[in-house]
């Protein structure tokens, strides 16, 4: 067996289906592309309750952000049905980048199609002046407050909180910001995990502060 095959055996893993790739919050080292079968990509909603984001098959890769931005995983991965995933490491990666003209612009492609669609989220969302006012707070109020960062990609927000400082900080009453919340919550731009009669806490993407 040559070298080149023997290290392409080594970046080769066969996953069962329902077995889990990935999870939400954990640190990464390697993406992974699709050879064979499909991966559901799953993000949590509450303790014991997920939503499936998307269902990736063959010639698709993902995991690509923990090598890229060196951050915990934002989502979990499981094998929807038998896998067979080539897993790249960071020099790996770039490796394939510069040799493979095909997978570099798969990957500027995938890339550029989730940063247009931030991009649309992000005018969508600055349609309404208030939801605008209340987003931004959210941002200055994250930057002020790094106990938020959950380490899974989203910053937590105690309601209560948020609601006190916008008073203080951005004279904003509690009515509005309430009203603004809700129908950003309605819009899933900012979610909260809690029954709707008990929100004690919101969550929002890092990705999406991050752009604003």
């Amino acid at each position: 067996m040559s070298t080149q095959e023997n290290s392409f055996k080594k970046m080769t893993q066969h996953i069962s289906a329902g077995e889990s790739i990935f999870k939400e919050g954990e640190m990464g080292n390697v993406m992974y592309v699709i050879m064979e079968g499909e991966v559901e990509i799953r993000k949590k909603t509450g303790k014991a309750s997920h939503k499936t984001l998307i269902v990736l098959k063959k010639g698709d890769f993902f995991g690509e952000m923990a090598i890229i931005e060196r951050k915990p995983r934002t989502a979990s991965a499981i094998a929807r049905t038998q896998c067979k995933l080539i897993m790249l490491d960071t020099d790996a990666f770039y490796t394939m980048v510069e040799k493979s003209s095909d997978f570099g612009v798969k990957m500027i492609k995938t890339l550029s199609s989730r940063l247009r669609k931030a991009d649309y989220l992000i005018e969508y969302l600055l349609g309404s002046n208030d939801e605008k006012q209340v987003v931004m707070g959210l941002a200055s109020f994250v930057k002020s407050h790094p106990e938020a960062d959950t380490g899974g990609g989203e910053f937590k927000i105690d309601l209560r909180e948020f609601l006190r400082w916008s008073s203080q900080n951005l004279g904003y009453n509690d009515q509005m910001v309430q009203e603004a919340i809700k129908r950003l919550i309605a819009r899933k731009v900012v979610m909260v995990y809690d029954p709707p009669a008990k929100i004690s806490s919101i969550f929002i993407s890092q990705n999406l502060m991050s752009r604003l």
